[in-house]
Formats: structure tokens, C-alpha cells, sequence
């Protein structure tokens, strides 16, 4: 095993990493969000398992911006109240 095979290991790693932290986050954020009702979350969630790739992009071109609103009220709460424990 030369020097380049090793490089190419670890990039395939680190490549297989991202792809489960993407799955991850996405589906935190599936669950998480309380407009979407159980049987969107089910619909969602077994086309993220069938169909992966083209699911998680589906999933960001329909769902992305309300990704991330969820995800900055989210860090805003933890941030208030983190304030007033420190205030406490």
C-alpha cells in the first residue's frame, strides 16, 4: 500500500463521514420540526432510506430554507437560556 492509496482511503472515509452526518442532520431536523405531520415524516423518511441520494437532495431543495430557520431559532433559544442560567 503506497502513499496515494492511503490519501484515497482517507478521503472515501471522510467522504462516507459527511454522508452520515448529512443523513443525521437531516433526519434530527425531520423529526424535530412540528409543521410537518407523522405521515410526512414516515413518507420522508422511507424515501430518504430507498432512495438516498436523490432524497437528501430533494430534501434540501424543498426543505432547506426551513432547515435552517428551525435550526437558528433553535440556537437562539439555547443561547437565551443559557444567558440566564449564567444570570441565575
Amino acid at each position: 500500500m503506497n502513499f496515494w492509496d492511503i490519501i484515497l482511503s482517507i478521503f472515501w472515509f471522510m467522504l462516507w463521514v459527511a454522508w452520515i452526518w448529512v443523513l443525521i442532520s437531516i433526519f434530527g431536523d425531520l423529526f424535530r420540526d412540528h409543521d410537518l405531520s407523522g405521515w410526512g415524516k414516515a413518507a420522508w423518511t422511507v424515501f430518504l432510506i430507498v432512495l438516498p441520494w436523490l432524497g437528501v437532495l430533494i430534501y434540501l431543495i424543498a426543505r432547506g430554507r426551513s432547515m435552517n430557520e428551525r435550526a437558528r431559532a433553535q440556537a437562539q433559544r439555547n443561547e437565551q437560556q443559557f444567558r440566564q442560567y449564567v444570570q441565575q
